[in-house]
């Protein structure tokens, strides 16, 4: 039962930082690495070159721009039977396609012939 919002990953873009692993405060247009998303360090670098500049020097350390899924805690899978018959109906009425591992799911456990 694989999860509908990582699609199994486990892993979903990191709000904080919109994936990038860092931010710019705008009130002092410093540039911040992450935490949200694991990265260490600030700096007060006014470009992107002087900030990448310092990060291939080890000085910062960017975030990895990603997150742990909560719907699914990071497994990538749902575990209960709610979860999983939603993230199908969901996907049924978004007509988008089923997964092969979905696929089998219903027909396995549930009898359904797909």
């Amino acid at each position: 039962m694989v999860c509908d919002i990582c699609k199994g990953s486990g892993k979903v873009v990191c709000s904080n930082c919109e994936g990038k692993g860092y931010f710019m405060d705008r009130m002092d247009y410093t540039y911040y690495a992450c935490l949200a998303c694991g990265g260490s360090g600030t700096g007060s670098y006014y470009s992107i070159p002087s900030i990448l500049k310092a990060a291939s020097k080890g000085e910062i350390k960017f975030g990895s721009g990603w997150v742990k899924c909560s719907k699914c805690n990071g497994t990538g899978l749902l575990s209960n039977d709610y979860e999983f018959l939603l993230s199908i109906i969901k996907k049924l009425l978004e007509k988008k396609e089923l997964l092969q591992e979905e696929i089998n799911i219903l027909r396995n456990k549930y009898n359904l012939m797909l």
